[in-house]
């Protein structure tokens, strides 16, 4: 199964007097975090892989709007240092206000680490300050799994209907569902954007992806990052996932 590290970095130039090769130095031991109700919190590693200067780690947490949050969340500690070549941790609390969260679907955050470099004792520096930011899943009692999901649990009840000159999936679970790719006729869809659909939901494909024909299919995301396929059978405007088609 491929696995796929998606890596939001945002770039802060401080002096642009001549370009130099950019690399992150402080790294997460995973891409995606489930919190699930009942752990007093979870733990994450950070690790500066430059071997020779310390770093600042900056943590904060931001809701779907992208605004900073302090609740029902919190992580700390919000900034340290870490030592060249060495690893620290992170950990993301649960407050009280976790109990205002809806008990029967996924609630999802967004957890942001941003990199400061030591201040250089030269002139002419560029200096780039590089952020990683990842997706936190809190998931309610009444849908934790007993160990990650491989795959969405009412996978073969996710729906793909054409409206119009577009097509619409319907997630009929209490789980995020990340669509990452689409495929006609085992040919990928060229242009296709990444859709994310919120438990219960339904989006659009896009603009982009023109008739699917009789066979479609779709690969989304799972707990561990990678990949899983499930194809559709289609009968007028409503595709239905065809599970024994499946690959494993």
């Amino acid at each position: 199964m491929k696995y796929i590290n998606i890596r939001t970095l945002g770039a802060i130039v401080t002096l642009c007097l001549f370009s130099q090769s950019v690399y992150s130095a402080i790294a997460l031991d995973r891409t995606r975090v489930l919190y699930n109700e009942g752990e007093r919190s979870v733990s994450m590693v950070l690790e500066n892989e430059n071997e020779s200067k310390p770093y600042l780690a900056q943590s904060w947490l931001e809701n779907s709007k992208d605004e900073k949050i302090n609740s029902p969340f919190v992580v700390t500690p919000p900034v340290q240092r870490i030592e060249a070549g060495n690893k620290s941790q992170i950990k993301i609390q649960a407050l009280p206000a976790i109990n205002m969260l809806p008990t029967d679907r996924e609630s999802i955050y967004y957890l942001n680490v941003r990199e400061i470099p030591p201040r250089s004792d030269s002139p002419n520096v560029l200096q780039i300050a590089l952020q990683t930011k990842i997706k936190v899943f809190y998931r309610p009692k009444s849908i934790v799994a007993p160990s990650r999901l491989e795959a969405n649990p009412m996978e073969k009840d996710i729906v793909i209907e054409k409206q119009g000159g577009h097509y619409n999936v319907k997630n009929p679970s209490p789980y995020y569902l990340t669509i990452t790719k689409v495929r006609k006729n085992n040919t990928e869809v060229n242009g296709f954007e990444a859709v994310m659909i919120e438990p219960f939901g339904q989006r659009p494909l896009g603009s982009k992806v023109g008739d699917l024909g009789a066979t479609p299919a779709i690969e989304y995301l799972n707990d561990f990052g990678g990949l899983v396929e499930v194809t559709f059978q289609c009968r007028g405007d409503i595709c239905s996932a065809n599970i024994k088609d499946k690959k494993a």
